[in-house]
């Protein structure tokens, strides 16, 4: 229903109208000292006149619920709650009678932990990508650590690679503290491959490494190494970064290349406290095993051999020869030799003076189209003039391009009594 402007009820509502507003002023005017809000201030639009297009029950209604909101500093609903446009703050500014318009609150609900995401870090260089991938990056002292390393072609097309027997991929597993630096380690051989466009190369992770007997973290580069396969790390924080290495061509004689990815990750202790690195103290991740010991070779001290010649490579934790009786352990310096023969047949020579006398440690490969192997390892037996005490059979058989890795024991008495034991054995050969 419209009223005219004449009317007089329109009159006396417009005059009561006016007189709140004058009231109303002048109270908040008062009131302000005490009142900081910003949003007190901002109501008062909110008194301008009101149209008298409504119904006379509306208009008054409307003209009693803003006085009231005016004099008490806010507008309040039929239960006495502050009316706001949007979400009712549950801070400070609600608690002063305020009028606060806020965002919706956060959800309560517990984000996602980020270290338990895949982490993911790439390398491009020219046509090649290197990606390097881990399922997470917080992991427990103990556990075994999974990963990917993937070698692909950003332009989708083929091309010839030179590698490593062994393949491309290795992987460094390094203490940003300082205390452990594992970098990886390939065989001098070369493997002519492929690398196609639609089927990149993958590799888990794997460790691999070499190390001076008198390097001062050697027991943590034994137990790493040469024990268990499977990555796992001592609580800290470490850096685990996949390594490519390759030659542009079949032929190894190209362009080098050398990519990586790395990932930084935390190893947290065992939850129960139990696992406890292999490689805690160097005393004794160096204490020879407590098992028996051979009856027919005496104690001896230790000793690691590194023996390396353009065609082999031979590694091991401990060399003991039982010569006749007498007991021998490499000592240096050692002159090492090799009869490059041909890609089936080439040898190892070692000989060094010990004791007062000369050994030898004499190894024969050979090799067909798919495996190489020892077929005869000769030593010295300790006397002048020396004669060789020789051990026969088929020794560390493995597929063309794979390092040999174990232990060997053996003995000998044709033509005389012998033993030899190579602990910890790691023997890689690149046949010419």
């Amino acid at each position: 229903m419209t009223m005219p402007d004449d009317d007089p009820i329109v009159r006396r509502l417009k005059a009561l109208h006016e007189a709140e507003t004058v009231r109303a002023t002048r109270d908040l005017a008062r009131s302000t000292p005490r009142l900081s809000s910003p949003t007190i201030r901002s109501s008062m639009p909110r008194l301008a006149p009101l149209g008298v297009a409504v119904v006379a029950i509306g208009i008054l209604a409307s003209l009693v619920f803003v006085g009231t909101g005016s004099r008490l500093g806010r507008i309040e609903g039929a239960t006495g709650a502050p009316i706001t446009s949007g979400v009712a703050s549950a801070g400070p500014a609600a608690s002063s009678g305020a009028s606060v318009m806020t965002s919706p609150a956060p959800s309560s609900a517990p984000s996602a932990d980020p270290s338990s995401a895949p982490q993911h870090a790439q390398s491009v260089e020219g046509r090649f990508r290197l990606d390097f991938e881990l399922p997470k990056t917080i992991w427990t002292a103990g556990e075994p650590i999974e990963g990917l390393a993937t070698l692909s072609l950003v332009d989708g097309t083929s091309v010839d690679l030179g590698t490593s027997g062994g393949g491309p991929f290795g992987f460094a597993y390094v203490d940003p503290n300082g205390k452990h630096d594992v970098e990886p380690a390939w065989t001098s051989d070369c493997r002519a491959t492929q690398l196609k466009g639609d089927k990149p190369m993958t590799s888990g992770l794997s460790k691999s490494g070499g190390f001076s007997e008198s390097d001062p973290d050697a027991a943590f580069f034994h137990a790493f190494l040469n024990g268990d396969p499977v990555v796992r790390l001592p609580a800290g924080d470490w850096t685990i970064t996949a390594v490519a290495s390759f030659v542009e061509e079949a032929g190894c004689t190209g362009n080098v290349h050398r990519m990586t990815a790395s990932i930084p990750i935390h190893v947290l202790p065992s939850a129960d406290g139990q696992w406890q690195p292999p490689m805690a103290s160097s005393a004794e991740a160096s204490t020879p095993s407590t098992g028996p010991t051979p009856s027919a070779l005496p104690e001896a001290p230790r000793h690691s051999i590194d023996w390396r010649t353009n065609v082999v490579s031979l590694t091991a934790t401990n060399l003991a020869i039982d010569a006749d009786g007498r007991s021998f352990v490499g000592e240096k310096p050692i002159l090492l030799h090799s009869d490059p023969g041909s890609s089936r047949y080439w040898t190892l020579e070692a000989t060094w003076h010990e004791d007062g006398v000369e050994m030898r440690l004499f190894i024969y490969f050979a090799a067909d189209d798919t495996s190489w192997w020892a077929t005869e390892i000769r030593t010295y037996d300790g006397h002048r003039p020396a004669n060789w005490i020789e051990y026969l059979g088929t020794f560390f058989k493995r597929p063309l391009g794979q390092a040999y890795l174990g232990d060997l024991d053996v003995t000998s008495s044709d033509p005389l009594p012998g033993r030899l034991v190579l602990d910890g054995l790691s023997i890689s050969v690149h046949p010419r």
